[in-house]
């Protein structure tokens, strides 16, 4: 019998750089772009070739990175009618994401109060759900890259409610994680729910951001991102993307809620403090504000 890897219900953060080391299996960098508290929480299911995560997230964040090597990740949202960033792409619709496989780096804005589930199946494992449920033609369609699947509330609300339910029956009853049933609901009939329902649906062919400001926009933030520690201006950033101020305004505010000056700044700060924390002490704030060109050390 297989037993669970790894058992987190309900695992709070209100730091949000402690949300950021709880999930650093995913190789993910995350960037927290709006001012205030921050809320966030995790629960987890992993029984190594399938592995399910709940999360929710109080503010705007950039997610950049890769997923775990060996996996292919599908995020669910828990609610219906929630807008995503998905790799230059906006999508309102209710949907199935399927990450793409690690080699390729993971680009995704959340919104406010995003919460969504994780089902990370290792390649092997998926190959076998496949077959057994005859989804041949969707093996065609999971190549190695990202692909979105255009699902109905209906699902949505079945396949979230299924997923909370495996929470809620470990919660009640924590044995329950060494019994065989529970082991197949996890490891066989949520992947199974899940390529049937994928297997109906179609792909979302959503219209990439291909304007010149958007062009402008992802050259703009890879620019920022090379150069974190230092502080870039707003000027200096117009005429690296070759647009105007009032452009890159517009749709830094369009895709991030926020304008170019404030993403630097939010960036900075949470590269810096990721920075302290992770340090543990072993530098001192001002010599890692040095570094970032803060000065000022209040």
């Amino acid at each position: 019998m297989v037993q669970p890897q790894n058992i987190n219900l309900e695992e709070c953060y209100d730091n949000f750089y402690d949300y950021r080391n709880a999930v650093q299996r995913w190789s993910l960098d995350h960037t927290l772009l709006d001012a205030g508290q921050f809320y966030g929480y995790i629960s987890l299911l992993d029984f190594g070739n399938v592995q399910v995560i709940k999360t929710g997230l109080s503010g705007s964040v950039l997610h950049r990175g890769e997923t775990p090597p060996g996996y292919r990740t599908l995020l669910i949202p828990a609610e219906a009618n929630q807008s995503t960033i998905w790799f230059n792409k906006k999508v309102e619709q209710d949907f199935i994401y399927v990450f793409p496989k690690s080699d390729t780096t993971i680009d995704a804005t959340t919104y406010q109060n995003f919460n969504f589930y994780t089902v990370s199946i290792e390649d092997n494992h998926l190959e076998r759900c496949l077959r057994d449920t005859n989804a041949s033609s969707l093996f065609k369609t999971l190549t190695d890259q990202e692909c979105t699947f255009s699902i109905n509330k209906f699902h949505i609300h079945y396949i979230s409610s299924f997923i909370q339910i495996l929470f809620n029956r470990i919660r009640q009853k924590p044995d329950l994680v060494n019994s065989e049933s529970f082991i197949n609901s996890v490891k066989y009939k949520l992947p199974y729910l899940l390529i049937n329902i994928m297997n109906r649906r179609s792909l979302i062919l959503q219209p990439e951001f291909n304007s010149k400001s958007a062009i402008a926009f992802n050259n703009s933030v890879e620019y920022i991102l090379r150069n974190i520690k230092r502080n870039i201006s707003v000027k200096e950033l117009s005429k690296f993307s070759g647009v105007s101020a009032r452009t890159l305004e517009l749709v830094f505010s369009e895709r991030f809620g926020v304008s170019p000056k404030k993403f630097i700044k939010s960036a900075r700060l949470n590269k810096f403090k990721w920075e302290i924390y992770q340090s543990s002490g072993s530098r001192t704030v001002s010599d890692i504000a040095k570094q970032y060109g803060f000065n000022h050390l209040g």
